[in-house]
């Protein structure tokens, strides 16, 4: 078998399947344990987390690995795990005379698209069924008191199970329980970086020079120049291999590995492909120890190599303090390396006592952006995560209309308590921010409002006031403030976004709430029942409409609109052959089928786009999937309510190449 390209071809007793796009997965068998992975949402870094000391997805499918921006298809991990390596003392005893070693490993050089548990290499075993969301936002569904950041994960797993792995000696329990803990904020000083808390309980007998170790593969690739998946793999330059075009240093300043997409030497500062660059950067332990200092190493991957194929060889990594080999012995094109960070030793480790390291996923859009991300990474730790933040994004809700958009939002963020505001009252909220764009990436500030107070502009809150709040059916939610954005084009996908920000004090300046917390994507559009008819545009669809022009064939599409809010759409060829039969629900159409418009790629990432009730989309593919000509079609609306028939016919005009 290709030594990169093996697919998962045995299942250990039923466990897995291949995880969903959703932000949890489960498995129903409760007799055995649960694989279960989320992913980092609350900022501009999409990192996998799971409940098998494995982090990223092993390129299983599209959801974010470490993908930043998230959203932007830029990946920059392949997977990475926990390492922790002790020697055992013989009964309790407090002495090295006889002592065993032996290393748990989260994975090792393994094969991609294959997952946690078999032969990446996790010796770890799930405690719990899912992997939990926690959030410090007090208008955030996932609000904990305990939550430490934004948008925490919580997963926690042992090292008792007995399995074999890969290697030549069965695995041995540390007995260890080990939670992990991802902290992510979305403000901007903290929106590329996600940190890793990383706790080790022993729950054994004494351990002694104990190191714990964060074992990756960083590769960058962008996941949307391929049509299929997995990636290819073979060895050679070029975007279309995944691997082997990695860049790797070693920052000891910053003490922080860090990688980026590089084709050759001559091309490397071109950046045309991957202009993000990744790192994994150590912060540092709230253990104390006078002897725990972080190391660097990297080696070729290899997955059949003897160099790590036992607990004393492993054991033997973690604890070299040699030199790393200079990181510019990689040969791009041939290799593909592989790094650890490992921390210690920890002299003692008794029963029932934790040691703890942090780690930061950092994304940043060159060396300089990086060091940057990575700095603020390091105060936060240093701060014990207690950091300045702005007030949370409201709770938003978008009505998409005719060149328009209204959008609501609640007045949750307005009483906000900040603990390390210098405020008297620690309610230091000031305004909010209006954003609008094409693209998630390039949203841009469309209006501003805020209190009329000793802070400038006080402009006023007034305006945006509504006199009584705005209910909806089936929300909860009374929404207090509303501003419409008008002159907008009908059938093309905008993104919205409401933050807040604070006054700012003596010691900090204003900060702004993260406009991830409730970006969304609308499109504008007549409502239902507007009574104007169903028609289609554009009318004639001539090669590419201007919404979905530069895309793929696949994510072409046009429109029907004042439609039935229950109809059945049908399309014909002129010679009466059905091509399309289409059920419509105003109630939950957002767009389903017609990837320009719900992009599958972003589920999990974004809510699906919010329409106007009387708008469908087609892909131009029949139901057979296969793309429809150039011709004149019939189409024909059932009004499911009352059986009321309406029909018209349109164009599409294509180019050769589609």
């Amino acid at each position: 078998m290709n030594s990169r390209s093996i697919l998962w071809l045995v299942t250990i007793l039923g466990l897995f399947a291949a995880p969903a796009l959703a932000a949890e997965s489960e498995l129903s068998t409760p007799t055995t344990p649960l694989y279960a992975r989320a992913f980092t949402k609350s900022n501009r870094v999409g990192l996998s987390i799971t409940n098998y000391g494995f982090f990223g997805t092993n390129l299983t499918d599209r959801t974010p690995s470490m993908e930043y921006p998230l959203g932007s298809g830029l990946e920059h991990l392949v997977r990475a795990g926990i390492w922790v390596g002790a020697r055992t003392l013989p009964n309790g005893a407090d002495t090295t005379v006889y002592a065993t070693t032996h290393v748990t490993t989260g994975c090792l050089d393994g094969y991609y698209n294959v997952n946690p548990g078999s032969s990446t290499g996790s010796e770890f075993t799930p405690v719990g069924r899912k992997v939990a969301r926690r959030s410090q936002l007090k208008n955030s569904p996932d609000y904990d008191p305990r939550a430490i950041s934004e948008g925490d994960l919580v997963a926690d797993c042992n090292d008792e199970g007995i399995q074999n792995i890969t290697g030549i000696e069965p695995h041995v329990p540390l007995h260890l329980q080990v939670r992990t803990e991802a902290y992510s904020w979305s403000f901007n000083l903290a929106s590329s970086f996600v940190v890793l808390h990383v706790t080790v309980r022993n729950t054994g007998p004494l351990l002694r020079d104990v190191y714990l170790g964060m074992y990756s593969q960083l590769v960058s690739n962008n996941k949307r120049l391929y049509a299929g998946w997995p990636p290819s793999s073979g060895a050679g330059n070029g975007p279309r291999s995944w691997f082997y075009a990695t860049q790797l240093d070693w920052v000891d300043s910053l003490k922080m590995i860090e990688e980026h997409f590089c084709l050759g030497q001559a091309a490397c500062r071109t950046e045309d492909v991957i202009p993000a660059w990744a790192g994994i950067k150590y912060l540092g332990s709230r253990t104390e120890s006078a002897t725990a200092r972080p190391r660097f190493k990297w080696w070729a991957w290899s997955p059949a190599s003897e160099a790590r194929n036992t607990d004393l060889l492993r054991y033997g990594i973690l604890t070299d303090t040699t030199p790393a080999a200079p990181t510019s012995n990689i040969k791009l094109g041939t290799d593909s390396p592989i790094e650890i960070l490992t921390v210690g030793p920890f002299l003692s480790l008794p029963t029932d006592s934790t040691v703890s390291a942090d780690f930061a996923f950092v994304g940043g859009i060159g060396p300089a952006d990086l060091a940057t991300h990575a700095d603020f990474a390091q105060l936060a730790f240093d701060l014990n995560y207690i950091l300045p933040q702005p007030p949370p994004s409201p709770r938003m809700r978008i009505v998409s209309a005719g060149n328009g958009l209204d959008l609501y939002w609640d007045d949750s963020p307005d009483t906000t308590y900040d603990p390390t505001s210098l405020h008297p009252d620690k309610h230091d909220f000031e305004g909010y921010r209006v954003y609008l764009g094409h693209g998630f990436e390039d949203v841009q500030l469309v209006a501003e409002a805020d209190l009329r107070d000793s802070v400038p502009p006080n402009t006023g809150l007034e305006r945006w006031t509504l006199p009584e709040p705005a209910r909806f059916p089936d929300d909860p939610i009374s929404y207090k403030y509303h501003y419409r954005i008008d002159g907008l084009r009908d059938g093309f996908k905008y993104y919205a976004a409401v933050t807040s920000f604070d006054k700012g004090d003596l010691r900090v300046p204003s900060l702004e709430s993260g406009v991830v917390q409730n970006l969304a994507p609308t499109i504008p559009g007549p409502p239902s029942g507007n009574g104007g008819g169903v028609s289609v545009f554009p009318n004639p669809y001539r090669v590419e409409a201007r919404w979905d022009a530069g895309t793929s064939a696949r994510s072409h599409y046009l429109w029907f609109v004042g439609l039935p809010a229950r109809a059945r759409l049908r399309i014909f060829t002129l010679g009466g052959d059905l091509v399309k039969d289409i059920r419509f629900d105003a109630a939950t159409y957002h767009g389903e089928g017609a990837n320009g418009v719900n992009d599958p790629s972003l589920a999990g990432v974004f809510s699906p786009p919010q329409l106007s009730g009387s708008m469908a989309a087609w892909n131009l593919l029949s139901d057979h999937d296969q793309a429809v000509g150039t011709g004149i079609y019939l189409f024909s609306v059932e009004d499911l309510s009352n059986g009321k028939r309406q029909v018209g016919k349109f164009a599409v005009v294509k180019a050769d190449r589609q």
